[in-house]
């Protein structure tokens, strides 16, 4: 295997365990803010934390995006 195969190997292993990484404690975040939101009452609060909710689905979108990305360019 050629130099620069390995390097993009090694670079999409590296991607690919960043973006679990960041995936776990998002999971955290979601289910905490579930509970939080069943709970609020306040118009107000409840806005920001539904900021929050689309904030962290749209990062763990783009986490399940990159791990599909880098599984398809190890292939």
């Amino acid at each position: 295997m050629n130099p620069l195969k390995i390097a993009q190997k090694e670079s999409g292993a590296y991607d690919s365990l960043l973006a679990h990484e960041v995936r776990s404690p998002l999971t955290n975040v979601d289910l905490s803010m579930e509970i939080l939101l069943a709970g609020v009452t306040d118009q107000e609060r409840k806005t920001y934390m539904d900021i929050i909710m689309r904030s962290s689905v749209r990062i763990n979108e783009l986490m399940n995006e990159l791990i599909k990305c880098q599984q398809e360019k190890t292939k």
